[in-house]
């Protein structure tokens, strides 16, 4: 099996390899340039498996064109509540999540970090984000 990522040291790389190690099965790594070259040889079936960010599969998988497998979160994705999580899958207490958060250097502030803080809250609250 051959198994793509947006590169060495990725999140997704990481996360495929703990599946490795608790699943106990061989898969070839093949890096990429960033997560979209990645997608696009999965698509195009240059590669087997990819482990990544639900908004770069989503269209694909609802299309038909990928079939989501499972999600490394410990719980189900409220966009596919019919895909299973690894630990649901076989792997108890298989979790992968990642955080993603908006920095800034730590000599930043007053009222320029106000600004995309607030414009950062009020996007989360808006339905189409969530």
């Amino acid at each position: 099996m051959t198994y793509a990522s947006g590169g060495n040291g990725s999140g997704a790389r990481i996360t495929f390899e703990y599946l490795k190690l608790e699943a106990g099965f061989p898969a070839l790594h093949i890096p990429y340039r960033g997560t979209a070259p990645a997608v696009t040889d999965l698509l195009g079936g240059q590669v087997e498996a990819l482990f990544t960010g639900a908004p770069a599969v989503l269209p694909h998988v609802r299309s038909g064109r990928l079939r989501a497998l499972a999600v490394s979160s410990p719980r189900r994705l409220p966009a596919l509540p019919e895909v299973p999580t690894v630990a649901e899958s076989g792997h108890p207490g298989f979790d992968a999540d990642q955080w993603y958060g908006v920095v800034a250097p730590g000599r930043d502030a007053g009222s320029p970090r106000r600004r995309p803080h607030a414009a950062i809250n009020n996007a989360l609250k808006a339905p189409e984000v969530a």
